[in-house]
């Protein structure tokens, strides 16, 4: 009996050095709820860049009835204009537009909400940005690329197209001297590369124009 005692205390020994659990709570000490009220709420500016980025419209209405700056940046230089273009909330890109969110503010890397919007293709917010928020269509991130580089690297034909209507410039070069038909080339898209190369023809065409009637 004496044995079968002496056996049980050493499993219990074993199974307690063997719990990660016990030896966290040992070396950091066994903290209550009441721990985390240290922690501080977020802001009303924090709330509106991660409601805008998920979506949630009424909750992004909320938030601007209260006390927010509308295009504070995060420490990545988000706004929530960006986060919501970016993410393809078309709704809420409305409703920050219609309370005069700024669309020309770039993130640290250089990114407007124009150029998120061109990158994963979203036509309606592109169209949005650039009707409604009258965003600046030629702003370069610190790659050097337009929203116009970076439809044509992904091959966003429509978005492309409305870039153009809209007399993004086709000639304007990244920092390693590529244009937009330069990045389509790389990439082998024959849709895009065709439809730049007729403006790309046109532009030339107008530009020589020009000359001759100055020079006369």
């Amino acid at each position: 009996m004496e044995e079968e005692n002496t056996n049980k205390e050493k499993n219990s020994q074993q199974l307690q050095q063997q719990d990660p659990l016990s030896e966290l709570l040992d070396a950091y000490g066994n903290y209550d709820a009441c721990s985390w009220s240290a922690i501080p709420p977020k802001t009303n500016e924090q709330q509106l860049i991660e409601a805008s980025s998920n979506g949630f419209l009424m909750e992004v209405r909320t938030l601007l009835t209260k006390e927010v700056t509308i295009n504070c940046q995060d420490e990545q230089g988000e706004t929530a204009l960006i986060v919501s273009s970016r993410a393809g909330h078309g709704e809420v890109v409305k409703e920050l537009l219609n309370r005069e969110a700024n669309p020309d503010l770039q993130n640290n890397q250089g990114w407007t909400a124009l150029i998120c919007a061109a990158h994963w293709g979203y036509l309606e917010i592109v169209d949005t940005l650039l009707v409604k928020g009258r965003a600046m269509i030629d702003t370069r991130s610190h790659r050097g690329w337009t929203a116009l580089h970076t439809a044509a690297h992904w091959g966003h034909v429509d978005v492309l197209r409305l870039l153009l209507e809209h007399s993004a410039d086709c000639m304007i070069q990244d920092f390693d001297g590529r244009t937009a038909k330069d990045v389509a080339r790389e990439n082998e898209d024959i849709e895009i590369l065709t439809i730049l190369d007729e403006v790309w023809l046109s532009t030339s065409l107008f530009s020589y124009r020009l000359t001759l009637e100055y020079t006369k």
